[in-house]
């Protein structure tokens, strides 16, 4: 499958990992999966989005369809979700971009990177806070086991 989905420390956060051509039809289904299983998202608190080895094929529409699920999405996860999306390329970046406007009334806290390091060394410090990881000794929350 193009898109894995990793559940990381124990369901508070959730690794999208994008892989090939990605169609705006493949997102939109990954989250219709999320939303059907609300026990899956109840204690989320962080999603990080990696599209470091992707090419995304995603319309105006699909970002609005995409959005308006992480609107659905925020009514049933806690409250103060960062949500992170790694997008290297320009037209990635740019449409990561449009999504964070898409989905300001979430009220979570949404950040575009262009790496997994950038990405990882902010997150270390937003989501180490809160789960009390001491960031200056533990891998940041998106390592993936070498």
């Amino acid at each position: 499958m193009p898109i894995e989905v990793e559940v990381l420390q124990n369901g508070t956060g959730l690794l999208l990992i994008c892989r090939g051509k990605i169609t705006g039809k493949e997102k939109i289904q990954i989250m219709e999966r999320l939303l059907a299983s609300p026990e899956s998202v109840s204690r989320l608190r962080y999603i990080v989005i990696d599209q470091a080895d992707a090419h995304l094929d995603l319309s105006p529409q699909d970002l609005r369809i995409l959005a308006g699920q992480a609107r659905c999405l925020a009514k049933i996860a806690p409250a103060a979700v960062v949500a992170a999306i790694i997008a290297p390329r320009e037209v990635d970046y740019g449409m990561a971009r449009m999504w964070q406007v898409f989905v300001e009334e979430t009220g979570w806290e949404t950040m575009v990177f262009r790496s997994i390091d950038e990405a990882d060394s902010t997150l270390r410090e937003k989501v180490g806070a809160w789960a009390g990881v001491n960031s200056q000794r533990t891998q940041g929350p998106i390592r993936r086991k070498a």
